[in-house]
């Protein structure tokens, strides 16, 4: 199945507003790299939406 890049970016944009509507008070970045990228495992949980809470 190809690669739907305006798809991905409208389920990126939903999925940031969300969490800028639960926390307005917060910057929402998000980081989009290679897949053959590796990830230390110190920023993991950021990276799979397990950010910890304030």
């Amino acid at each position: 199945m190809p690669y739907d890049v305006e798809a991905e970016f409208e389920r990126l944009k939903a999925e940031v507003e969300a969490l800028e509507a639960v926390h307005p008070n917060r910057v929402v970045q998000v980081l989009v790299g290679p897949s053959s990228v590796g990830v230390s495992s110190g920023n993991r949980a950021a990276l799979q939406g397990q950010c910890c809470a304030a």
